[in-house]
């Protein structure tokens, strides 16, 4: 499926583009808190993706699958806001994210919909992701601009 099956409307996966995606964790009141928005995201390393399991349950609309990733890299524009302890997080430009021997569970639920034709379809209802890196490195520049008077190297 690296190029995609246009007969069946699936895009490729080789390179995947992402309109916007975001990410929210520890809330406001933890020690470690982030908002970020990313856009224009190209997934690359998808296509050379081995699935490790898989199992379905069809009469409930589930399926799970794990997958193992030799590297996976994500590249993007970002905007965040957030702290680590004392430590502002606030910024935004290019960004970075390499993923190498990645374990990946996909769970996938959906609803049925009759169509016309007399058969039984799946809409996607929720697609959730769990990654299991054994290394990753992620390069934000522009993380630390907090002003206009920020000194660039601090994003470094």
């Amino acid at each position: 499926m690296r190029g995609g099956l246009s007969q069946f409307g699936v895009f490729p996966l080789e390179p995947l583009s992402i309109p916007s995606m975001d990410i929210e964790t520890g809330g406001r009141s933890g020690p470690v808190s982030l908002i970020m928005h990313m856009k224009n995201l190209t997934v690359s390393g998808l296509g050379d993706s081995s699935i490790l399991t898989y199992k379905e349950n069809l009469k409930n609309f589930r399926t799970q699958c794990k997958t193992m990733t030799k590297e996976m890299r994500l590249s993007f524009r970002y905007t965040a806001d957030g702290r680590i302890l004392v430590l502002p997080l606030r910024g935004g430009g290019p960004g970075l994210i390499v993923m190498k021997d990645l374990e990946t569970m996909h769970y996938l639920s959906g609803v049925p919909v009759k169509k016309k034709d007399g058969r039984v379809y799946w809409n996607v209802k929720d697609y959730k992701v769990d990654f299991k890196p054994r290394i990753m490195t992620v390069k934000l520049d522009g993380l630390l601009q907090t002003n206009a008077n920020s000194d660039p190297r601090l994003g470094e």
